[in-house]
């Protein structure tokens, strides 16, 4: 078995012992959202595998979870079969996006995604008759396996971290292979890169739909764990949010989706309830500040995520073997 392989046997060995472990249903809940927001990660990240980034994630995560939740409550169809339809809805969605946006460069590129996320999210929130506005959609059918309802968290666990699991493979595979090298070259130069015959447009069309398809599973899944969804989870601040997680991961680093999501989640939660206590007339703003502070950590200490950084660290703390015997002379 290679590395890699032995790396994601061990992993998957650890999740599936973790809901032993968690002695509350919040703590189950926690890592549930963890999962979601691997899947959304990883998308991130093979976008960033090309030298892209994009603030619209959250948009493509709304879409699979109003496209599933629509289809399944009001047509009545199956909430797997609405998922799968949601999520391929939504991959055409990003390639209609991709085709003007993915000609800009660089930071005007960020910005397309940028306006791409807030007329979303605005389309969410005025399109009252379907979406329910502000206030949401309520009464989302829950997922179901041969009857057996999986609206249990530790039900849902197994289920959101099994794709997670499918998600990050099909993503090393991506990453391993002549795509891979493409898009690596791509990342160093994309004038190179078309000089020594690859496929520039295709390509980041390619991982372009592909980050959409991610999020917008991640959010069909999450329409029918939560059974109610509204405009705020899918918000330019969620977007941001999502891009955090991938920055301090790695930005091309596949393991960094889940460590980046799982870090910045469990942080999350901790400066929700410990900050308030400490600080009781600070209001919400705080977040921000703290997150900001933490991305110009990273920058500074890890500019290539903490997964990367901790691997050179640890190459630096390994002790040093003496050197070998010279042999003596005749």
């Amino acid at each position: 078995m290679t590395r890699r392989g032995a790396g994601l046997a061990l992993l998957a060995c650890g999740i599936a012992g973790l809901p032993f472990l968690a002695s509350s249903a919040y703590l189950l809940t926690v890592f549930n959202i963890i999962g979601l927001s691997t899947i959304v990660t990883l998308g991130l990240i093979l976008l960033g595998s090309s030298g892209q980034v994009s603030l619209g994630q959250a948009a493509f995560y709304g879409l699979g979870a109003y496209g599933s939740a629509l289809l399944s409550r009001d047509l009545g169809w199956s909430p797997w079969a609405t998922i799968a339809i949601a999520t391929a809805a939504t991959a055409g969605v990003a390639y209609l996006v991709g085709v003007p946006t993915l000609r800009l460069a660089e930071h005007f590129f960020v910005l397309a995604t940028l306006g791409f996320g807030i007329i979303v999210n605005v389309l969410m929130v005025q399109l009252v008759d379907v979406t329910g506005g502000a206030s949401g959609l309520r009464d989302i059918p829950g997922l179901r396996i041969a009857g057996v309802s999986l609206a249990a968290d530790r039900a849902f666990y197994y289920l959101v971290w099994g794709l997670a699991l499918a998600a990050l493979l099909l993503a090393q595979n991506i990453t391993s292979h002549r795509t891979g090298r493409a898009l690596r070259a791509i990342l160093g130069s994309e004038v190179g890169a078309a000089a020594l015959g690859v496929e520039v447009s295709r390509y980041k069309m390619q991982v372009f739909v592909a980050s959409a398809a991610y999020a917008a599973l991640a959010g069909g899944l999450y329409a029918h764990y939560i059974r109610f969804i509204s405009p705020s989870p899918f918000s330019l601040y969620a977007s941001l949010f999502f891009l955090i997680m991938a920055v301090v991961g790695g930005l091309t680093n596949i393991w960094g989706g889940l460590f980046g999501a799982a870090l910045i989640t469990i942080l999350d939660q901790v400066i929700r309830a410990q900050v308030p206590r400490v600080f009781p007339r600070v209001g919400g703003e705080y977040q921000t500040a703290i997150y900001g502070i933490l991305l110009v950590l990273i920058m500074i200490f890890f500019p290539s995520g903490i997964v990367r950084g901790a691997l050179d660290l640890g190459r630096l703390l390994r002790p040093v073997g003496p050197e070998p015997a010279k042999g003596g002379s005749a």
